[in-house]
């Protein structure tokens, strides 16, 4: 399979990304998969759909994966979490009433039915850009019938938070969802995390 990495790091990312893009690189490079990484604010991100859905047609899958992630699981292929559902697959999240998804680590396969879900969230935007988390409230409150998979958490996005942690030792990514409470580009959280167990894994 031809699998790309989708990642993006806004101006304001600072020290978040001096600790993911290493991380990230080396995962892709150790396990052969190509890396994209944008440059644009968060809001211009959401803009991408039909980016992404172009790329679909070079690509057997594409792996979106937030800027506060780390991989902390080398051996773990890409290609298992293709298998886990037919088009877009995502995790659970156990952060509160809010939402039951994270889409800040998504695998899309490359089928009609995901493109179909690109075009979709893109055509909806001036309706869910005003939603308190964006697409993700979206995609949450039409997930029934749209052509996404819901995989347990912690099946490849473990989360660390205030509110709520459950990363283990060998899951496969550990993600800082939010700013852990720093300031700007900062998310203690995270430097907490890499200074006890560094970057590459």
């Amino acid at each position: 399979m031809k699998i790309l990495i989708y990642t993006s790091h806004s101006h304001n990312c600072g020290n978040v990304s001096l600790m993911s893009a290493p991380n990230h690189n080396m995962y892709a490079f150790k396990n052969g998969y190509d890396l994209m990484r944008e440059f644009c604010s968060y809001e211009e991100l959401l803009t991408k759909m039909p980016k992404i859905e172009s790329l679909l047609d070079w690509y057997d899958a594409i792996f979106l994966l937030d800027a506060d992630t780390l991989i902390t699981n080398f051996e773990n292929k890409l290609e298992d979490i293709c298998a886990m559902g037919e088009d877009v697959v995502l995790c659970q999240e156990l952060l509160g009433p809010h939402t039951d998804i994270n889409c800040g680590v998504v695998m899309l396969n490359s089928t009609e039915k995901t493109k179909e879900f690109c075009r979709e969230i893109h055509r909806e935007k001036p309706n869910w850009e005003s939603l308190p988390h964006v697409s993700q409230s979206y995609i949450n409150a039409n997930r029934h019938r749209l052509p996404v998979t819901v995989m347990p958490a912690r099946t490849f996005n473990s989360v660390i938070h205030p509110v709520n942690s459950y990363w283990e030792e060998g899951d496969f990514i550990v993600h800082f969802c939010g700013h852990g409470g720093g300031q700007p580009g900062t998310n203690p959280l995270m430097e907490q995390f890499v200074e006890k167990h560094g970057l590459y894994f």
